[in-house]
C-alpha cells in the first residue's frame, strides 16, 4: 500500500494523509509482533535485530536497484517524503533503543562507570545503531548529512529523522548520567548563581549619594 501510494503518480494528495496514518498503524502492529514472538525466539535481542537488519536491507536494496528513496510529488505539486515519518516515528525510532537495551542485558554490560559515574550502554548502543541507520539514507556519506539533509528526498529525509531521534535519546541518556551528577554539578552552580545575585542586589541597594555629598 505505501509503496503503491509513492509509486502511483494519479493518486491526490488526500490519499497521503490515509498512508500516513496507515504507516503509523503498521508500526503500532509492529510493536505487538515484539511481545507476541517473544516466547518463540526466547531471546530478547533476535526479532528488534531482525527488524533492523531487514530495514537496512531493503534500504540498501531500494537504494541502489530502484528509485524509491527519489523525490516524487501530487498532482498538486505537494512532496510525498514525509508519507512514511509516522510509522518511523512510532516504530523504527524506538527499536534501535529497545535493541540496545536488550543487547546490553544479553551481554550482561548495562553500565559503564565513568568517573565514578554510570552511562547506561543501552543508550550508547541505541545511538550506534540510529546513526548507522541514518547514515545509510545518507548514502553512507557523513559530509551528506549536514550538507544534502532534504525534506523532499524521502531517503534523506527518513535519514534526518533517525539522527534528529539519535540526538533525542542522547538527551535522555545524558539526563540520566547527569542525574547522578547532580549534587556535584548543579549545587556549585546553584551556589554560583546565589553568590552573583547577591552580589548584584546588595550593589543596586546602595545609597545614592546625594547632592550635598556631591558638592
Amino acid at each position: 500500500m505505501m509503496v503503491t501510494e509513492y509509486l502511483d503518480e494519479k493518486r491526490t494528495a488526500d490519499s497521503g494523509i490515509q498512508a500516513a496514518f496507515l504507516g503509523m498503524m503498521w508500526g503500532i502492529m509492529a510493536w505487538f509482533t515484539l511481545e507476541e514472538f517473544h516466547d518463540l525466539v526466547h531471546n530478547d535481542v533476535v526479532m528488534p535485530l531482525a527488524y533492523i537488519v531487514g530495514w537496512m536491507a531493503v534500504v540498501e536494496a531500494a537504494r541502489r536497484h530502484t528509485t524509491l528513496l527519489t523525490s516524487r510529488r501530487y498532482p498538486n505539486g505537494q512532496n510525498k517524503g514525509w508519507i512514511t515519518t509516522l510509522g518511523l516515528l512510532v516504530f523504527y525510532t524506538g527499536i534501535p533503543l529497545w535493541f540496545g537495551f536488550a543487547f546490553a542485558d544479553y551481554i550482561g554490560w548495562e553500565e559503564l562507570e565513568v568517573a565514578g559515574f554510570d552511562v547506561y550502554l543501552g543508550y550508547v548502543f541505541g545511538l550506534l545503531v540510529h546513526a548507522t541507520m541514518g547514515l545509510q539514507l545518507f548514502g553512507w556519506q557523513a559530509e551528506n548529512v549536514v550538507v544534502k539533509p532534504s525534506l523532499t528526498e524521502p531517503g534523506s529525509f527518513a535519514g534526518s529523522v533517525f539522527f534528529l531521534m539519535a540526538f533525542v535519546w542522547f538527551i535522555f541518556g545524558a539526563v540520566d548520567f547527569l542525574e547522578d551528577l547532580a549534587g556535584y554539578l548543579f549545587l556549585p552552580l546553584g551556589l554560583l548563581v546565589l553568590l552573583i545575585g547577591t552580589k548584584r542586589l546588595i550593589g543596586s541597594s546602595e545609597p545614592l549619594p546625594n547632592d550635598g555629598d556631591i558638592a
